[in-house]
């Protein structure tokens, strides 16, 4: 890896999983961190660990669907550590199921996690971007599922699909406004973290039947399996670090995952529905 002392990482999502580990490996190189997680407890430990290994960082718990939010983050940071080399919009959760069956309060919330936040964090840090030259890099997570055909997790597809679209158009702009800003679009693949977990805190309406019904849970064991499945999360983000400072736009280190990415390409191409694999 690259030295980063000196560097300033803004990130989402870090209390756990991927996004956790991403900062620890900033933190490890030089950087200062200011981090973000919804979940006070679990960025407070993440705090205390990281400060035990001697790293600079602040940490903040809010719920980045919070514009306002997002923006006093982005201010305290700077005001704090006077610049932000790169932002990551990382938050994310997903939900399986028939999609005429999963409630609609799950649809939103997925779109408002998995898209506004990073919409939320795009706007908050780009007045403070406009004004410097100084090189700058945003990275906004995604997913392969957000190239590939999944018919088992609607929203999570359509939302990553979208964070995808995003940060093409992004990086269109950003070339022809403010070339000294870098886009990026993480897909990282399956790999064992708490992303299938957050349903089950306090994201969506826990009371609502579809939440006990055989359908939820089915597809909801075959999401966590899938997950549990994955490469192992040090290997994602060695790949990560990899593609990142190779400057890449799509950073996909799951590369045993290509296949998927093909098949949908070839759909396209060929005009043909999807054929389904593993519904009822």
């Amino acid at each position: 890896m690259n030295d980063y002392t000196g560097k300033v990482v803004a990130l989402t999502g870090a209390g756990s999983g991927l996004g956790k580990e991403v900062a620890d490996r900033f933190g490890a190189h030089g950087a200062k961190l200011s981090l973000v997680d919804y979940n006070e407890e679990r960025i407070k430990t993440t705090e205390r660990e990281f400060k035990e290994k001697g790293y600079d960082v602040i940490v903040f718990a809010f719920d980045c669907t919070d514009l306002d939010k997002v923006q006093e983050w982005a201010r305290t940071t700077f005001l704090k550590y006077g610049h932000v080399d790169f932002l990551f919009n990382n938050v994310g959760i997903t939900s399986p199921g028939r999609l005429w069956n999963i409630p609609l309060s799950d649809w939103k919330r997925t779109f408002d996690i998995n898209v506004f936040a990073m919409v939320n964090g795009i706007h908050a840090f780009m007045p403070y971007f406009a004004t410097t030259d100084r090189e700058i890099h945003i990275c906004n997570t995604a997913s392969d599922a957000g190239l590939s055909i999944n018919g088992l997790f609607a929203p999570y597809n359509a939302s990553k699909s979208a964070v995808v679209s995003v940060s093409e158009s992004l990086a269109f702009q950003c070339q022809t406004y403010y070339p000294h800003i870098k886009t990026h679009v993480w897909c990282p693949g399956a790999s064992p973290t708490d992303i299938c977990y957050g349903r089950e805190q306090d994201l969506v309406d826990k009371s609502d039947p579809y939440y006990s019904s055989g359908e939820f849970r089915e597809l909801d064991k075959i999401l966590k399996d899938g997950i549990a499945a994955g490469y192992p999360v040090s290997e994602a983000i060695d790949g990560f670090f990899e593609e990142f400072e190779k400057d890449y736009f799509y950073i996909r280190p799951a590369k045993h995952e290509d296949h998927l990415i093909q098949y949908k390409i070839d759909r396209i191409l060929d005009k043909q529905r999807p054929v389904p694999v593993h519904l009822r």
